[in-house]
């Protein structure tokens, strides 16, 4: 990405393709400079996210700088029937995130483990830096774990992060991924990314989270998860390893002291026996994908 001052940055510099996709925080946009052919992504946000969460936003993503973390390359303002919007320039995840990769695809049942072990590895990297920035995310789950065009993990969406490792007592995540104390109202510190990176690593080896169930799928099931959730009530299925079990244990403990950090986890015997080669990691479930100049293609320049 050339050098270049956020404040520099105009629409008139880039070739926008395809919507990559879209939620409340706005609309997602292929793009490529015309001064480089740079390859990027363009997050518009939307009018009715407040500025000052979008402007956290930017602020603690063009902060961090880690190889497994979306980076955040600079941001400029367009107008947009007659409102101002913010424009945020975003390194490009050429394979898309992991619930694109396992809920459409053949991978809906779970990764086998030595692929599941390397993602989370890469996920733990990625978090215990934030940590060390004074960063918690908050918001860990399969949608916000990307996957780079060489299949390297790449961690994003941090709308909901905080700069803070103290406590704190703010309501906010993804039901299936929050931690007990969320739900009782208790204070929480950097220990419910520990939680949420348990939840993910059961989600990658079986398809779904722990306290999910589809035969209560309804009304009603939000408050039968939430009771299982601070009961800690789950199974874990039979196809996972000793290993991964006691993985996933260390990480989902009702008591946020007894949780294993991530220091502790990147030494733990499933990490360290499935490292594998980079030719041997999520690359090979992302083959399938479009190529980056397909993509491209699709710019029609």
């Amino acid at each position: 990405m050339p050098s270049q001052s956020k404040h520099e940055w105009k629409e008139e510099d880039f070739e926008i393709g395809p919507m990559l996709g879209k939620g409340s925080f706005g609309k997602v946009y292929l793009a490529r400079t015309k001064e480089h052919q740079y390859i990027c992504a363009l997050k518009c946000t939307s009018d009715k996210v407040p500025l000052n969460k979008v402007l956290r936003e930017l602020r603690i993503q063009s902060k961090l700088r880690h190889p497994n973390v979306l980076r955040t390359l600079g941001c400029y303002e367009k107008d947009i029937h007659h409102k101002k919007r913010l424009v945020i320039i975003m390194e490009y995840a050429a394979c898309g995130s992991l619930d694109q990769i396992m809920r459409h695809g053949e991978y809906s049942n779970g990764f086998e483990e030595r692929i599941a072990s390397n993602i989370i590895k890469q996920v733990m990297s990625a978090v215990d830096y934030c940590h060390d920035q004074n960063i918690i995310h908050r918001d860990i789950k399969l949608e916000n774990v990307m996957v780079g065009y060489d299949g390297q993990i790449k961690v994003g969406d941090f709308g909901l992060a905080k700069f803070s490792l103290d406590w704190n007592e703010t309501y906010c995540g993804t039901g299936e991924y929050m931690a007990p104390e969320f739900y009782k109202k208790e204070r929480y510190d950097k220990s419910v990314d520990y939680w949420s990176v348990g939840i993910l690593t059961y989600e990658l080896l079986c398809g779904h989270t722990p306290f999910w169930r589809k035969e209560e799928q309804g009304i009603s099931y939000g408050g039968l998860m939430l009771k299982r959730i601070i009961n800690l009530e789950y199974e874990m299925p039979g196809h996972f390893s000793d290993d991964a079990q006691n993985f996933i244990k260390g990480f989902l403990q009702l008591k946020p002291q007894d949780r294993k950090s991530f220091k502790q986890a990147l030494t733990h015997p499933w990490i360290i026996n499935a490292s594998e080669p980079k030719s041997t990691t999520v690359s090979d479930v992302t083959e399938r994908q479009e190529s980056l100049d397909g993509l491209m293609e699709k710019l029609s320049i």
